[in-house]
């Protein structure tokens, strides 16, 4: 997972909360894919980590991170964009209150654990 996966997953963890059910939105659950158009099918990346655990307000916001970055792309060179973004997220996370972050951290770690229990990967 990449830094920006990892910012974005405390912050969606504390959005979908426990609601979102397992495969949620799977490549291969295409019932569930077509209640998605536009700018929300868009943000479903099958290859994204934790892709089938999102949900419609969840997918609402990887949207609106990449339309930042997409302005930030109109007015600052090369990676500066998706730094700029990246550290914009990240200061709005480290606004939240402590207690919920630890919740978000505490959930992608048991998730974290239970895969290495599994044998998966890590």
């Amino acid at each position: 997972m990449s830094e920006r996966d990892n910012l974005l997953e405390i912050l969606l963890r504390l959005v979908r909360g426990e609601r979102a059910t397992p495969n949620s939105f799977s490549s291969g659950n295409t019932s569930s894919n077509l209640h998605l158009s536009g700018p929300l099918l868009t943000a479903l990346s099958p290859s994204s980590p934790h892709a089938s655990q999102q949900t419609h307000l969840t997918l609402a916001i990887v949207a609106m991170v990449r339309m930042a970055e997409s302005f930030a792309k109109r007015t600052l060179p090369g990676d500066e964009a998706k730094n700029e973004v990246d550290e914009q997220v990240g200061e709005i996370i480290r606004c939240l209150p402590q207690h919920l972050l630890y919740k978000s951290l505490d959930g992608i770690f048991r998730e974290w654990k239970d895969a290495k229990k599994r044998g998966g990967r890590g």
